[in-house]
C-alpha cells in the first residue's frame, strides 16, 4: 500500500518525468522532512515503483526519476498473482475460511518480503 507522502514523492516524480533529482531536492519541491522523503524514496525504489541511479561528483549520491507507468504495473500485477497463489493454496489445500485464509495469505506475504528484501540486501 502506497502512503499518502509516497505518492506525493511519486506525483511529484510523475510531473517531471524526463528529469533526475535527489531526495533532498524532492523534499524542497513537495515540503516534507529530507529523513521523511528518503524513507519514502527507498520504499518506492524497492516496490519498483521509481528508478535510482547513482552519480558521481564530489560525492557519491542517488538520483531518482519515475519510472514508466506498464513496467510499475507488471510488477503491481506480478505482485498480486503471488498473493493470489498464496490464499489458493490455503483457501483450496487446507480448507480454510475466507477469511482465514486472508488473514494467512497476509501473514505469508509479509514473511515472504521481508525474507526477500533481507536476501536481495533491501
Amino acid at each position: 500500500m502506497i502512503k499518502i507522502s509516497q505518492r506525493e514523492v511519486l506525483e511529484f516524480l510523475e510531473k517531471h518525468k524526463r528529469e533526475w533529482f535527489t531526495s533532498r531536492q524532492i523534499s524542497e519541491k513537495i515540503r516534507i522532512g529530507n529523513d521523511s522523503c528518503t524513507n519514502n524514496i527507498t520504499k518506492l525504489v524497492r516496490h519498483k515503483l521509481i528508478k535510482r541511479r547513482e552519480t558521481k561528483g564530489r560525492y557519491y549520491c542517488f538520483e531518482y526519476s519515475y519510472k514508466d507507468k506498464m513496467k510499475s504495473k507488471k510488477v503491481i500485477f506480478k505482485t498480486l498473482k503471488k498473493i493470489l497463489s498464496f490464499y489458493d493454496s490455503y483457501r483450496i489445500s487446507c480448507k480454510m475460511s475466507k477469511e482465514e485464509a486472508i488473514n494467512k495469505t497476509l501473514e505469508t506475504y509479509d514473511d515472504f518480503y521481508e525474507w526477500l528484501t533481507e536476501n536481495k540486501g533491501g
